[in-house]
């Protein structure tokens, strides 16, 4: 249990980039209208992938409805 958003990121970025799988990443990325949460950077393979993360203490709702919008954004 978490008691701020904040908490809640550090302690994800923690367990998630523990390995430096992270190339470069950004909190609070200025991408969009309001910002992302954060945005990695990281390479599978020959590939480079963006990620991008929202984080929410309550409303799940909401998280859904916004990474069904953002996945539907095309890039390019």
């Amino acid at each position: 249990m978490f008691l701020s958003e904040k908490e809640m990121k550090l302690k994800f970025w923690e367990k998630y980039n523990g390995s430096g799988r992270a190339l470069r990443w950004q909190f609070e990325c200025p991408i969009r209208e309001g910002n992302a949460d954060l945005i990695t950077i990281e390479k599978y393979g020959d590939l480079y992938q963006i990620n991008a993360f929202e984080f929410k203490l309550n409303d799940i709702k909401k998280v859904i409805l916004q990474a069904i919008f953002h996945m539907q954004i095309k890039v390019g």
